[in-house]
């Protein structure tokens, strides 16, 4: 299955156009640089199997469309979180760029909001873990 995210695809397009000739060992090099990008699929099969039912088949399409779809959300919201940095002088990027930009530029408010609660709880977690 030829993978279709866009951030992949760029990237693949330009080192295309950068190596020289086309033979096979050339397009199993061009998959392992495509590969190094995504969340391993064990990964990736095991949050899935947190919300399907425990006799539920996961098929190797849809692992990897699920691969891409998180390569894909992780760096729109990073692009979007850097944007604002770069505006703003800095470099270092920050949960709140993350939630930033997800709740204005990218419309996922909902999600930000989940998202913002949860690492509270984490920081809160990791805290009293510390303490103790």
């Amino acid at each position: 299955m030829k993978r279709q995210g866009r951030f992949l695809d760029q990237n693949f397009q330009q080192r295309e156009a950068s190596s020289s000739g086309s033979n096979k060992n050339n397009n199993n090099n061009a998959r392992g640089e495509e590969d190094q990008w995504l969340l391993p699929p064990n990964k990736v099969v095991d949050i899935m199997r947190q919300v399907l039912p425990s006799h539920a088949q996961i098929s190797e399409d849809a692992l990897e469309a699920m691969q891409d779809c998180v390569c894909e959300f992780v760096t729109r919201v990073t692009v979007e979180a850097n944007k604002k940095c770069r505006s703003e002088g800095r470099k270092t990027l920050s949960v709140n760029d993350l939630l930033l930009a997800m709740n204005d530029d990218l419309a996922l408010n909902k999600y930000a909001e989940l998202l913002a609660i949860y690492y509270d709880r984490y920081s809160l977690q990791n805290v009293a873990t510390y303490m103790n």
